[in-house]
């Protein structure tokens, strides 16, 4: 079975707002950006320089505007069980908190804006 993920075709909206403005698209359906838990850190274990990941280590996120920083897949087929925030469990399930990103921050304003758990994002 093959899933897609998405939410729609933005590309017609996108061109709308001008080249280069991608401030106008952090109020938009496609936001919030997740990162790296350690995004803006020049820390070990942080992205490169301008970057959300490195689209090569699987890693920590944040930015989920309901929490739940993780992938998770579940149904037939699928062996293992799940735990949710409230302590109940789902079956045939498995998750990670390890997800590999790739993404380059446009310099200038939006920069600051994008950070770690912004709640500016959402």
């Amino acid at each position: 079975m093959i899933a897609r993920i998405g939410v729609g075709d933005q590309r017609g909206q996108l061109a709308q707002l001008g080249a280069g403005n991608f401030t106008a698209a952090l109020g938009g359906r496609l936001g919030p950006f997740l990162t790296w838990d350690t995004f803006g850190s020049t820390a070990a274990g942080a992205p490169p320089a301008g970057y959300i990941g490195d689209n090569t280590t699987p890693h920590a996120v944040v930015g989920s505007p309901t929490g739940f920083n993780k992938m998770r897949v579940s149904g037939p087929g699928i062996v293992g069980t799940c735990t949710n925030a409230d302590g109940t469990t789902v079956t045939n399930c498995q998750e990670t908190d390890k997800i590999i990103l790739q993404g380059k921050v446009q310099p200038g304003g939006s920069t600051a804006a994008l950070s770690a758990g912004d709640a500016g994002l959402r």
